[in-house]
């Protein structure tokens, strides 16, 4: 039996067979290879848009705690301006909330990198 497996081995269908595994194995790597990098680039892309939009977004979160701040100090401080301090402030909201409208949280990797 040991005989057998060794001349089939040895013969030109099992060198045949061998180098078409090896072709299909290296395909398979290859497609596998492409499909993990389009992945990983596109877990990247999101990376970086996420990051944008939540600075982004930071900042009108800023511009809001700063208007809000400013607008209860005008009131205590000075209440016969709190009218307009409380215009001030609702254009600081509006700033704030058009710069979120203009950095919308991306989708997530489970729908982009499909």
């Amino acid at each position: 039996m040991i005989g057998g497996a060794k001349r089939w081995l040895d013969s030109r269908g099992a060198d045949r067979a061998g180098k078409v595994l090896a072709v299909v194995a290296m395909t398979l790597s290859l497609v596998l290879g492409y499909a993990v990098y389009r992945q990983t680039r596109c877990q990247a892309d999101y990376a970086a848009a996420s990051n944008a939009s939540t600075r982004a977004r930071a900042e009108a979160a800023e511009t809001d705690r700063t208007a809000q701040d400013t607008l209860f100090r005008a009131i205590a401080d000075h209440p016969r301006e709190a009218i307009a301090a409380v215009r001030q402030y609702n254009g600081a909201r509006a700033q704030a909330d058009a710069q979120r409208a203009r950095n919308p949280i991306p989708p997530p990797p489970s729908t982009a990198c499909g």
